[in-house]
């Protein structure tokens, strides 16, 4: 049968049905291609503006203690909140934005892509874990510890755009994720 298994119920495709889909999905890749030009002259901002210049502080004189580096706002979370409904909250968002995809939350969960999460809120400060959901690319750039763990899982943990507030919900269900 040179190789090719026959199931019952699947339709066998031949050269000719894989072609036609094939010149749909090209068509489709040049469409959406075609959509990503660069802007025009007359859409481009004139070259005599601008931006206004992002305010950096030298890596000599970032203060990093364990809460994390302290010019990166962590939002006022000092503390890891217990609330029931909170908790119930924050595990709802921790899902729906993905979070499990790259964090284990149960002990033998295995995940290699990010650091496990179960135990988390008794190894990091609160003010350490709120920044680094906040504000992950700055603590990229300033935070040994952060540093250290792109170094060993070699994945940049995305920003969420969340607010404090879901943040401080999402803290509160880290919060019950504790070692053994």
């Amino acid at each position: 049968m040179n190789g090719i298994y026959k199931l019952p119920g699947i339709r066998q495709m031949n050269s000719s049905s894989c072609g036609v889909g094939w010149w749909w999905l090209m068509a489709l890749v040049v469409l959406v291609l075609a959509g990503c030009e660069a802007p025009t002259e007359d859409e481009a901002p004139p070259a005599d503006e601008e931006a206004p210049p992002a305010e950096e502080v030298p890596a000599a004189e970032v203060e990093v203690g364990p809460e994390g580096p302290a010019q990166i706002d962590d939002g006022g979370i000092t503390e890891i909140p217990d609330d029931p409904e909170l908790i119930e909250e924050g595990e709802a968002l921790f899902r729906a934005n993905g979070c499990s995809a790259c964090h284990a939350v149960e002990v033998d969960q295995i995940v290699v892509t990010g650091p496990s999460l179960v135990g988390v809120t008794e190894r990091r400060q609160p003010e350490w874990i709120a920044r680094m959901i906040l504000a992950p690319g700055e603590m990229l750039d300033l935070d040994p510890t952060a540093q250290e763990m792109l170094a060993e899982y070699m994945v940049i943990m995305p920003d969420q755009n969340l607010s404090v507030e879901e943040v401080r919900a999402i803290m509160a269900y880290l919060g019950t994720l504790l070692e053994p």
